[in-house]
């Protein structure tokens, strides 16, 4: 039986009601916000994650960067520690000051103050031919001798102050080699002896008939008039670089990056690698105590000339940074390195970022190691 609605009768309406739509409104906007925090917390991890990765590369590219310089330090004079610490005198007409000095090394911690980034200065040439130590003179060895002096092939002596006599012959030397003269001066010098000094000179010319002249005159450095030092050299030694040696001052800048420079040529510092706030070295020299057997003693002062034959390594710490800055103190304590010398976890000296954020906001990782230096270990230039 069908039931029909009377006139104006209203049938029962059935459907959502703005109470149900209010409360599935609140209960998706707090879905969303559930989501949105745990994205959140996500992307933050993620970030910390990636950001540690990035100091880990960092890390590891600097070390190896550094490692690999440091390991040549030597090359081509390296058997000759009689001259560490001398002030070489070099001459660069393209560069300014032209004329000037740097202490001989093949590697040097400059130490930094209070705790800031030390800095490392590695010298080493790149001859292709075997560095083989020359001896040089102003004065043949046969001269005033009656039994050589009718040998014409021997040159009796050079009085240009940019020629020397080499006794071995000018055999390995070619035209644009740069080679350290080592040696005897006719007055006093800034050698640890009174009597020496050194200069870095280009070669000229190596055509003499006799094959014994070396001639260094002109050119990009050579100083006009002899090498660049206050007296004239009367004998000594050459050491064969190369012609392209290197001299590499490696820092940390305050903004976090390490650069490395050639002192020989000024050249603009080249950053090699980010996020790195500080770097610490030792020498590690081989000593003998009485009595006992060696042992590698680690020393932050430089070496003194009868120590620096028995340098061996360097130890360096390098301390990272992460990109990402996070939204609490991440890292409470100063991070350390270990101290051989003192045998000790020696904390770096930490300090806020350039624009004033607390470095405790960023994680920080530390990369040490020992780098052996060969050249001086085995004298490859003797």
């Amino acid at each position: 039986m069908k039931r029909f609605l009377l006139c104006g009768q209203r049938a029962r309406q059935r459907g959502v009601g703005i109470v149900e739509i209010l409360v599935g409104l609140l209960i998706g906007m707090i879905g969303v916000v559930v989501i949105f925090s745990m994205l959140s917390v996500s992307e933050e991890r993620k970030r910390s994650t990636a950001a540690g990765s990035d100091a880990q590369t960092a890390g590891a590219i600097a070390l190896y960067t550094l490692e690999r310089d440091i390991q040549q330090a030597g090359f081509g004079f390296a058997g000759a520690p009689v001259f560490f610490g001398c002030e070489v005198a070099i001459h660069n007409s393209a560069r300014t000051p032209q004329n000037f000095t740097l202490p001989l090394a093949p590697v040097r911690i400059i130490q930094g103050a209070g705790g800031a980034p030390d800095s490392i200065v590695v010298w080493y040439g790149n001859s292709h031919i075997s560095p083989i130590t020359k001896q040089f003179d102003t004065v043949a060895s046969g001269s005033g001798s009656e039994s050589e002096s009718e040998d014409e092939s021997e040159p009796a002596a050079v009085s240009d102050p940019e020629s020397k006599i080499i006794k071995e012959g000018v055999g390995g030397l070619l035209k644009g080699d740069l080679v350290l003269l080592a040696g005897t001066v006719s007055g006093a010098s800034s050698c640890p002896n009174a009597d020496e000094a050194v200069a870095l000179v280009q070669v000229s010319d190596v055509s003499d008939p006799t094959g014994l002249v070396m001639e260094h005159s002109g050119g990009q450095f050579n100083r006009e008039g002899g090498p660049n030092v206050p007296n004239p050299f009367t004998r000594g030694f050459v050491f064969n670089l190369g012609p392209q040696p290197v001299i590499n001052q490696w820092s940390v800048t305050e903004r976090g990056t390490l650069q490395v420079q050639d002192l020989l040529r000024l050249s603009q510092p080249v950053e090699v690698g980010e996020n790195i706030v500080n770097l610490q070295a030792q020498y590690g020299i081989y000593t003998t105590p009485a009595g006992s057997p060696p042992v590698l003693v680690w020393q932050d002062a430089q070496p003194t000339a009868a120590q620096w034959p028995h340098v061996r390594a360097i130890r360096i710490a390098i301390l990272t940074r992460s990109a990402n800055w996070e939204r609490e103190q991440v890292t409470t304590a100063a991070p350390a390195w270990y101290d051989d010398a003192t045998k000790t976890d020696v904390p770096f000296v930490m300090s806020n970022l350039p624009d004033g954020t607390d470095w405790r906001h960023y994680r920080y990782r530390v990369y040490q190691t020992v780098i052996p230096l060969p050249n001086i270990v085995l004298g490859t230039n003797t």
